[in-house]
């Protein structure tokens, strides 16, 4: 089967999270799975620059499954407290496009809008940077943010992925409670949170996406993203090591 750079990227993304939380004989048992043969070390070391990477100027990434997928008053954290396993080699920052609902003089109404990490919602002054090499703190301060504007008085939730909308859309049109039944809002890309780059991309160039050591081998693509995504789900499972 034919996986697109994309789907190869969120299977690697998947892989350094499950390799950050496995002891070194988990290690190797995934390594044997993945095909990988020779000594211990050298099924180790095949492992690591598949599941390691880094992010460094001009570079982006998307962090959606480190935050909840909505957010609302009674629940406004969004943040769940991991973060990616990959080393920041300059300075980033979180931006986001998301679906925010809000209650309008007794209506309703769905609109999407970015949530990004600014001085001014943080109650820093300009000479602060909210930019950062520090994941924890950048995906504290992002969640914070999102905390305030979810606790404002007209707020009722607001969603950081399409499985997110769906989902708080569906339990929101079954509540007794709301005004009015609401829908997915017309957008221009998918929902999503992303830790971007302060060096903006040359021009007439994008923003690349986070480096890995090495890219999954095309002999073994099927094997190893299919074994990731079974591993994956059940890590996220509630009582998991991931969830």
């Amino acid at each position: 089967m034919a996986y697109s750079n994309n789907k190869l990227i969120e299977a690697q993304d998947k892989l350094s999270e499950i390799y950050s939380v496995m002891t070194r004989r988990e290690r190797l048992a995934l390594a044997s799975d993945f095909g990988y043969g020779g000594t211990d070390e050298s099924k180790l070391r095949s492992l690591r620059r598949i599941s390691t990477g880094s992010l460094d100027k001009r570079q982006s990434a998307v962090v959606s499954r480190f935050f909840k997928p909505f957010i609302t008053k009674e629940d406004p954290d969004a943040w769940l407290g991991r973060v990616p396993p990959f080393e920041l080699k300059s300075d980033y920052t979180i931006q986001s496009y998301v679906m925010t609902v809000k209650d309008e003089g007794g209506v309703d109404v769905v609109i999407e809008n970015n949530i990004n990490l600014s001085y001014a919602e943080l109650n820093r002054s300009r000479r602060d940077s909210v930019a950062s090499t520090d994941l924890r703190q950048l995906f504290s301060d992002y969640s914070t943010i999102a905390r305030q504007r979810v606790e404002t008085p007209y707020a009722r939730a607001i969603a950081f992925t399409d499985e997110g909308a769906r989902e708080y859309i569906t339990q929101h049109n079954a509540s007794p409670d709301v005004n009015n039944r609401i829908r997915m809002p017309k957008k221009n890309r998918p929902f999503e949170v992303s830790l971007i780059s302060v060096f903006p991309p040359q021009s007439g160039q994008g923003t690349e996406t986070k480096t890995f050591q090495r890219g999954i081998p095309k002999a073994k693509q099927e094997t190893i993203v299919k074994r990731v995504n079974r591993t994956y789900g059940q890590y996220r499972r509630q009582g998991g090591r991931l969830s």
